[in-house]
């Protein structure tokens, strides 16, 4: 029997690559992906729990639960679930006013499984098409905006400067230079050599270290195999003895035929064919480390920055510390309200955040797994990801997880060589392991080493690119564009959203305010029942109009019809009202 029947039909599809996992062939990608995320996860969970204003055990238990269940229920290959800038960003904005640790653990925990009901809720009801309301120069420039904000969150850490917390980002910049006299400039010369590392290693793999795909690496490995059994009988030519035993006779040799010449040719050839493969493979696999190398940025940091703060001293800097080990015990997600550990929050105001978050959170993964199943030609479907999401956030949070969403640099990295979601699982064993018995070694890494991952992360979520090409092809959603990123970054994450949601409804109603109408005319056409048929035959709004049909068609003398074009809704109608008028008194 197979494993699929043993499954529910709908969740059997979506672990169809389960259930028809080819070990030999797909395996050896997924191992090197998963090993590859797993080093690049845990510092980057550990930089991001600092942008929630948690202790950095909580992005690690993030990283382990979260990608799995996602594994099992998401319908993406490729999407790595976990911590992710943004959503962390959102989460400390909700958390940085709280001033006890223990409170902010227990509404980030809460927050998780609110979020989780949420997107579970939504898709139940199938509400995935909610993606389709937010355009995309409006999401650009709000997370464009979000990678400002998380760069001015983290100059604090940075500069080891103890700021006050602020909604506001202009105000962090106002304190940064109220307090410029209290810098810590060794902090600030290792996080500034952090950051310039982390940027020159990303400029290296974009400009200088060609692309090399795994399965190349695999193809280069079987090209620079032995030779076959045909050249290896070449080599069994004899030299031909004469009467002396030694067969050492200076004027002796032996003779080749036609042949044995071609045959020592070729085997001449298939060696010289096979060096070159091989030195073709181990050119392919040192592109491929480099390349690696350059995707572990993060890792590569944090691992200069232990010895540096070994160096230096947690006296110069301020380290990370102590990580307890061991895997996290269950517990309730709500016990911050049945042990009364939330005290300064209001209910309504969680319910604000997490609503906010859970839009986020879906608007981000769905965009990077629409964006990867085109280039992998498979489908994505919107409300299995809202369940998968869900569930990873509401069940992780029994296990003090905080709110995840897919991350666009961990699957950037896990898509390179992944072919399922085996990577993911291969990933989660991994951090376990690295929470039981490695989180002794990050005692000495300077926290400004973890502001320089963060703020080169969030550099890179600004989407210049996308912004120029805008304002030359569409000038109209560029200012859109521009709109919400500006207002983000000058009122704050929150209200950020919601400035951006307005932009997006306002663009929708300009964008339809002036509706088309249009003249028909009468073609009669061939028939017993002579049918009279109505065609477009020009747009009513005045004498430079486009012909729409042909020739053949005639207007009616003492008749005007007129064709509106899409629907009416309060926006437009005074419009398509005046249009008519014009049309009727012009006829």
């Amino acid at each position: 029997m197979k494993a699929e029947r043993c499954l529910p039909e709908r969740l059997s599809h979506h672990l169809s690559w389960l259930t028809q996992y080819d070990f030999p062939r797909d395996f050896k990608f997924d191992l090197i992906a998963g090993i590859t995320v797993a080093l690049a996860i845990v510092p980057q969970e550990i930089s991001l729990a600092s942008i929630m204003h948690v202790p950095a055990q909580y992005g690690i238990y993030t990283a382990i639960l979260t990608p799995l269940l996602y594994a099992l229920l998401g319908s993406s290959r490729v999407l790595s679930v976990a911590n992710g800038s943004e959503v962390s960003l959102m989460v400390g904005a909700a958390l940085q006013h709280i001033p006890s640790v223990d409170e902010r653990v227990a509404v980030g925990i809460f927050l998780s499984f609110y979020v989780g009901m949420i997107n579970l809720a939504l898709g139940y009801f199938k509400l995935g098409v909610i993606a389709d309301f937010f355009s995309r120069p409006v999401m650009g420039g709000f997370l464009s905006a979000g990678g400002v904000l998380i760069m001015i969150s983290q100059l604090g850490p940075l500069l080891q400067l103890p700021l006050p917390p602020s909604t506001y980002p202009l105000q962090t910049l106002y304190d940064i230079g109220a307090h410029f006299s209290r810098i810590n400039w060794t902090s600030f010369g290792v996080g500034s050599m952090a950051i310039a590392l982390n940027a020159a290693m990303k400029q290296a793999k974009r400009h200088w270290i060609p692309y090399v795909a795994l399965a190349d690496l695999f193809d280069a490995k079987k090209k620079s195999t032995t030779p076959s059994d045909d050249h290896v009988k070449a080599f069994n030519i004899h030299t031909p003895k004469g009467d002396d035993d030694d067969g050492n006779h200076p004027t002796w040799g032996f003779s080749l035929h036609d042949h044995e010449y071609a045959t020592l040719d070729a085997l001449t050839t298939a060696l010289r064919a096979q060096s070159v493969a091989r030195n073709q493979w181990w050119r392919t696999l040192g592109f491929f480390l480099l390349r690696t190398i350059c995707d572990l940025g993060p890792l590569v940091i944090c691992t200069v920055g232990i010895v540096v703060g070994c160096i230096v001293g947690e006296h110069r800097v301020d380290v990370l510390g102590h990580i307890p080990t061991g895997f996290p015990a269950p517990r309730l997600p709500w016990y911050g309200y049945t042990d009364g550990v939330i005290t300064s929050v209001r209910f309504a105001d969680v319910s604000i955040q997490a609503s906010s978050i859970a839009l986020v959170v879906y608007m981000t993964s769905i965009a990077i797994a629409k964006r990867l199943a085109v280039r992998d030609h498979y489908t994505v479907h919107p409300n299995q990801e809202l369940v998968g999401l869900g569930v990873a956030s509401a069940l992780g949070a029994f296990f003090q997880v905080m709110p995840p969403t897919g991350g666009m640099s961990r699957t950037a990295v896990n898509m390179q060589n992944a072919r399922t979601q085996m990577s993911s699982i291969v990933t989660v064993a991994l951090v376990v392991f690295v929470l039981l018995v490695g989180t002794e070694v990050l005692y000495y890494l300077p926290k400004a080493c973890l502001a320089a991952n963060i703020i080169v992360a969030g550099f890179w979520l600004i989407e210049t690119d996308e912004a120029k090409w805008l304002y030359r092809a569409k000038r109209d959603e560029y200012y859109v564009w521009l709109a919400s990123c500006l207002l983000t970054v000058g009122l704050g994450i929150l209200p950020g959203l919601v400035a951006s949601i307005v932009c997006s409804l306002v663009a929708v109603m300009v964008q339809t305010k002036q509706p088309e109408v249009s003249t028909l005319a009468r073609v009669n056409a061939p028939g017993p029942t002579h049918t009279v048929q109505y065609v477009p035959m020009a747009n009513a709004a005045g004498p430079s109009s486009v012909m729409l049909c042909a020739t053949s068609a005639s207007i009616m003398v003492d008749i005007l019809v007129l064709r509106i074009e899409g629907s009416l809704y309060f926006g437009n109608c005074n419009n398509a009202m005046e249009l008519l008028q014009r049309a009727t008194m012009t006829y």
